[in-house]
Parts: structure tokens; sequence; C-alpha cells
């Protein structure tokens, strides 16, 4: 998408404003949103061609005072800063648009799947009319459902995220490197494999607002990353994310421990323990794959919303979703591979003839 002909106004007078080029400005102007400067919707004017609409004139200003003040004046010529940062920004919220449907379908196909999962134990246990209850004597038993659930935020609590466009950052509830002896007081942590350049959620004594409270504590060339001050307080939603991180930390390895004892059970009681190994270990390959995958693209659209905290929460809510989706759609997958497997014969080839 690009425009020939300059869109807008210069010192009142109209720039050339070809229809089509028009057109462009406004729907890459309806694609921002409003607190960066942009229409988001609100533009629906009537192209005329050599003449730019007072709406959508302002629109160019207030887009060009909010994202770009230092050329605020009201038209966009091919190839400037004004049209490349709008590009950019109608850019992220189609990238926006389109990882929020790719997350909503995964979580949709994931809900299918535990139905399905979930009508195989009723037709187990005799609850579907017309089926009756399996004879359950230690060799046949029913898979647990609630696995996959407990493998999203098991995983969670102990991945290494990657948030894209941060040159190795990565989202994690566990610090690295030095470590005071009595521990971190800190519960999110966004850092690099040694922990040197970091960015981490505190609750403690802030030597800038002189009191105790909830705030980002900087490391290393972390502060060239989004701009985040060391030592900026975060209030509430900041407080919020601090427990959520603390809770998810530990809980979450429960219910990673947990988990992982009810397939090792499942293995045991199962009358196809190999078929059932196979499902175990691609469930969680899946389930590690997705949470790392789901986590760097949700943790991007939350950096896009919000640097930090919305790299956090977007990271853990992409994470468990994609652990829970990954878990599934692995152990499905590897009941077919072993079916395969089983299925296959493969027939040795006639020894030849020693010269």
């Amino acid at each position: 998408m690009g425009i020939v002909s300059s869109v807008g106004r210069r010192h009142g007078r109209n720039s050339q404003n070809r229809v089509s080029d028009q057109r462009t400005v406004q729907e890459l102007l309806n694609k921002i949103p409003a607190r960066l400067g942009g229409a988001e919707g609100a533009l629906n004017e009537r192209m005329i061609e050599g003449i730019c609409s007072n709406k959508l004139y302002l629109a160019i200003l207030t887009f060009q005072k909010k994202t770009l003040p230092q050329v605020a004046d009201g038209h966009v010529d091919p190839g400037s800063r004004t049209f490349t940062e709008m590009e950019r920004l109608a850019n992220m919220h189609d990238l926006v648009v389109g990882a929020v449907k790719a997350m909503s379908d995964a979580m949709a196909e994931a809900d299918r799947r535990q139905a399905v999962i979930d009508h195989a134990v009723d037709q187990m246990e005799g609850n579907v009319p017309g089926s009756n209850p399996w004879d359950v004597d230690g060799s046949d038993a029913p898979l647990s459902g609630i696995v996959p659930y407990m493998a999203g935020p098991g995983v969670a609590s102990v991945a290494r995220i990657p948030i894209p466009g941060t040159n190795g950052l990565a989202l994690e509830l566990s610090p690295r490197g030095w470590v005071p002896p009595t521990g971190s007081t800190s519960t999110i942590f966004i850092q690099d494999v040694t922990g040197k350049k970091h960015l981490r959620l505190d609750y403690g004594y802030n030597t800038k607002s002189k009191t105790i409270d909830y705030h980002w504590n900087r490391g290393g060339a972390a502060k060239n990353v989004w701009g985040i001050q060391d030592h900026t307080t975060v209030g509430r939603g900041g407080k919020i994310l601090y427990r959520a991180g603390k809770y998810l930390r530990w809980g979450g390895r429960v219910l990673l421990v947990v988990g992982v004892a009810l397939d090792i059970w499942s293995i045991v009681q199962s009358s196809k323990p190999l078929r059932r190994t196979t499902q175990v270990v691609f469930g969680w390959a899946g389930a590690w794959a997705g949470c790392e995958g789901g986590g760097a693209v949700v943790g991007g659209i939350g950096t896009f919303i919000e640097p930090g905290g919305g790299t956090a929460v977007g990271g853990f809510v992409g994470c468990i979703g994609g652990g829970i989706g990954g878990y599934l759609f692995g152990s499905k997958v590897g009941g077919v591979v072993y079916d395969w497997a089983e299925d296959t014969f493969f027939t040795p080839l006639p020894a030849a003839d020693q010269p």
C-alpha cells in the first residue's frame, strides 16, 4: 500500500489529493487506535478529486501532533515520515487482529477436542444413552481430561517465553544471574539469558518515590527497551500482576507435578501403555511448544498495548492457552503416530549373495 501524490493541506492550500491516495490515507488512519493519534474507524469521508475534506485534514494533523509533532503540518507526502509511521502502526493493527483471531481459533479447537474427550469418558462410564460402562479392572481406566488444563499453567510456571523484537529478552517467573542470599523480591522477569539485562517487577522500597511500592527495576542495556525508567511505579495494575506472578510460579509448579503424576498413572493403568506413553510425550512436547509460541505472539500484542505490564499479561495468557491447546493437539498426534507405526509392516530386503 502506497501513495503517489500528497494528501491533505499545506499552509492552508490543498495538496494534490488524488482520490485513491486519500482513500489509502483514510484506511490507514482508521486502523490506528485513537490513543496513538489514529481515527480508529471514525473516518468515512466522501472523496473528491483534488480536495481534502476538513475531517481528513484534521485527522492527519491529529496523528502528526501525537506521533511526529515536529512535522505536524496537516499533509502527507509519498515516502514521508508521516506516511511511514502510518503504515507501521496500521500494520501493527493487522498483526494484532490476526494474532487474536489465531488464538481464538486455537482455543475454540482446544474446547472442541476437550468436548470429544469428555464425551468419550461419559461413554466409558455409561452416562451416554445406549452405552455400557467399562469394566475397569486396572487395565482400561479412562483418561483424565483435566491434565491439559494443568499443563498450560504448569509449563508457564517454568517456561522461558521469548518476546519478539527485544534481541533476546524473554519472560520468566524466576531470576537469572546473581540473586541475593535472601532471595529475590521480584516476581516477573523480562531478561536475557544471563540476567544482566533485565526488567523485573519488584515490591519494596523505591528510591525514586521514597516509599514502599510496586515498581519496575531495570538492569543493564534494558534501559534501551521500551523506555521504561528504573524504579518506575506501576500502581494497582502492577500490584495485581505482581501477585499473579507469585501465585502462577508456585501454583503452576504444583499443577505441573500433579499433571505429570496423573499421566504416569494413566500409563500404568492403560491396556496399551506404549501407546499412552507416546501420547503423553507428544502431549507435553506440544504443551511446551504451544506455551512458548502462544506466549511470544500474545506477549508481542501486549507489548504493543502496554510495554512491560502488557508484555507480561499477554505472554502468560498466551503461554497458558497455547500450552493447553498444544497438549491436546500433541497427544492426539501421538496417538495417530503410534497407530500408524503399529499398523505398518516393513518387509526386509532379500540378502544379496556375497561376491
